[in-house]
């Protein structure tokens, strides 16, 4: 399983909800490809009226335990040492929140084929979890931004809206 299926999935639950969603494309690239601007996050969708950026990120075949936030880094800003707080996708849900959107990262953990646990997390909860050990932290996103399971390649999302109102 791909981060993509995972992301067609959410945009199917939200199309099905009936929420405008789009999937951000990711940028071409060839030999004559000069500049390529940094995508900002995976969706962008509007709920109840909200402009939402959403950032996915998938866990397949791995423990929870496996996710840290330097996971919103692109292998570019690694490179350079950033920390996450300074990464493009990071700052991208962040300048969403301060003109008036919400941003979140909906992680995806698939352990197998019948496991599928989705967690959604908002930037708060990703400062927070910086802040913590493996383990505090891995007790935190189950304990806070547990959202839940995920079946027949879609996911319930009614409680997620609900928060958003």
């Amino acid at each position: 399983m791909k981060e993509s299926n995972f992301q067609q999935e959410l945009l199917s639950s939200l199309k099905r909800d009936g929420h405008a969603s789009f999937k951000i494309p990711d940028m071409i690239r060839t030999k004559e490809t000069r500049f390529t601007p940094t995508k900002v996050y995976d969706i962008h969708a509007t709920i109840n009226g909200i402009s939402t950026g959403i950032e996915c990120k998938m866990l397949h075949n791995k423990t929870l335990d496996n996710f840290n936030v330097n996971m919103l880094l692109s292998a570019k800003e690694k490179k350079y040492k950033l920390m996450y707080y300074e990464g493009n996708q990071y700052e991208s849900l962040f300048k969403l929140e301060s003109s008036g959107g919400r941003g979140f990262v909906f992680l995806n953990n698939r352990l197998d084929r019948l496991v599928n646990t989705l967690y959604i997390m908002t930037l708060q909860d990703i400062d927070i979890i910086s802040m913590y050990n493996k383990t505090g932290m891995t007790e935190y996103i189950k304990d806070q931004c547990y959202y839940g399971t995920g079946h027949h390649k879609q996911f319930d999302l009614d409680e997620f809206y609900e928060r958003l109102k």
